[in-house]
């Protein structure tokens, strides 16, 4: 009898289960093809976007006539809130190659048309994907009205978006945005460095402040983006703060200073670089002694004869380069033609024969 019982139950369960797993697979079927139509319909609703917007888009210029005005602002002003995603990437598209005329003349209709406003209120939009579209466009457009609304993206709970804000920031160059990106470079955390670093470049000297405190970061990865960023955006400024990089403890930031300073150049070397060109760690005599190439010092010539005997053959051929460099200086070139006459080596002639060919 208690057989029979347990029986019954177990198959009054099986039932249960099986008609769970058939109205699973039934949802589950749903959604594939749910998705799979949603998938067309926008397809469809993106082509006819693109054939009322496309040709009159790609013909504005400079200077658009009043009908390709006229025809711009009445078709934007009539799409609805499904249409404008498609509309907003033809205008990516569109803005990518830009100059600054054209980008301006594009931007003064979408004022008109009201689609900057539109895009405005879209990074507020529920979808994070519609939140990151708008601040794109915002930033292709190069509009300044965008400041407040970027900013506030800039916490965003969703990572494409804050990104999306960090990179229209920068496009925009509006440097009442460098405290906030300022803050973000120094915390790595909340979106990827290398991100915000391009950004902070694109505002020039309004981004100094950034990149001077973050060579006292903790963070070696930062104090290096920070020697790198000076260099870009203040090199007449930027020497000594990277002179005094070249004694950081470690080896990564010291190379990349090296390097910015071999990007700046001048007539006299910094007297670190030179020391550098000797430094326990390979990265940082590479990059001394391949920058101490871009100086007109006759002190260079010394670190150069030495880099050529270096165990690394890398640092040799990098020596080698530099030593043909200073050849052709005005003040380091008669003593850097004796000593390479007096030095010869492999890493000498390979560097010869790159610069023959223009390679140098």
């Amino acid at each position: 009898m208690l057989g029979v019982v347990w029986s019954e139950a177990f198959d009054g369960v099986a039932v249960q289960l099986a008609a769970l797993l058939l109205l699973l697979n039934v949802a589950f079927v749903v959604a594939v093809y749910g998705r799979r139509i949603h998938a067309a319909v926008q397809r469809r609703r993106e082509a006819r976007v693109r054939a009322r917007l496309g040709p009159v888009v790609t013909a504005l210029g400079a200077d658009p006539s009043a009908d390709d005005r006229t025809t711009l602002i009445q078709a934007v002003r009539s799409l609805d809130r499904r249409s404008r995603p498609a509309a907003a990437a033809l205008l990516l598209e569109r803005l990518a190659g830009a100059d600054d005329a054209d980008r301006a003349a594009v931007r003064s209709l979408l004022r008109e048309s009201g689609a900057i406003e539109v895009a405005l209120r879209s990074t507020e939009a529920p979808q994070a994907w519609r939140r990151a579209l708008a601040c794109a466009a915002l930033g292709a457009a190069r509009e300044p009205d965008a400041l407040p609304a970027l900013l506030a993206r800039l916490d965003d709970r969703n990572g494409h978006v804050r990104e999306a804000a960090v990179e229209a920031l920068g496009l925009i160059r509006a440097a009442g945005a460098e405290p906030a990106l300022r803050r973000l470079f120094l915390m790595e955390t909340q979106v990827r460095p290398g991100i915000v670093y391009a950004a902070l470049v694109r505002l020039g000297t309004a981004a100094a402040p950034a990149f001077e405190e973050g060579l006292g970061s903790a963070s070696p990865a930062v104090r290096a983006a920070s020697c790198a960023g000076l260099a870009q955006i203040t090199p007449d400024q930027a020497s000594a703060w990277l002179a005094a990089a070249l004694a950081d403890t470690e080896p990564r930031v010291r190379a990349t200073a090296a390097e910015a300073l071999g990007r700046i150049g001048g007539e006299d070397a910094p007297d670190a670089l030179l020391v550098a060109a000797a430094d326990p760690a390979d990265a940082v005599r590479s990059a001394a002694v391949a920058a101490l190439g871009a100086y007109d010092d006759p002190r260079a010539v010394g670190a150069a004869v030495a880099g050529v005997q270096d165990a690394r053959r890398e640092i040799a051929l990098r020596a080698g380069e530099t030593l043909v460099r200073l050849s052709g200086k005005r003040r380091a070139g008669p003593l850097a033609t004796a000593q390479a006459e007096a030095h010869p080596s492999w890493a000498l002639e390979t560097a010869r024969v790159l610069a023959g060919i223009g390679a140098l």
